[in-house]
């Protein structure tokens, strides 16, 4: 492959990556806001969360083809991060849910955490792809 068709097939994959952002952000909203929706989000989570992890190691660098140690250094770095700040927002949340008696289902708690997980994901790998070196 030249570096066209590399730049192109990074494009191809940042692309879907973002879709997929855009598509859980758009779920979650629609899980927490409108729990209604329970049967009829559960195909669309499954869709979203197929596009998102298609082209997830990729995305953060941990494809063979990328040889840059930085890129899959920043990306397992903001991956890290973003599943403990989703972790600590699961039981800050279920905490919360019981100590202030507030009902809270199922769709609307796996609404908060695709929102949580998606939008620090999205924010550390900014911030550290802008930052630069990460030790």
């Amino acid at each position: 492959m030249n570096a066209n068709q590399n730049a192109s097939q990074l494009g191809i994959i940042k692309a879907s990556m973002w879709l997929g952002y855009l598509l859980v952000l758009a779920i979650g909203a629609v899980l927490v806001y409108f729990e209604p929706a329970d049967g009829n989000a559960s195909l669309t989570v499954l869709f979203v969360v197929t596009i998102f992890t298609a082209n997830f190691f990729a995305y953060i660098g941990l494809d063979k083809k990328t040889p840059d140690e930085r890129a899959r250094k920043i990306g397992t770095v903001a991956a890290t991060y973003s599943w403990f700040v989703t972790l600590c927002a699961m039981c800050f949340v279920y905490i919360w849910a019981v100590a202030f008696s507030f009902p809270m289902s199922m769709a609307r708690f796996l609404g908060i955490m695709l929102i949580v997980m998606v939008v620090t994901m999205a924010g550390f790998n900014a911030y550290l792809g802008r930052k630069g070196d990460i030790e």
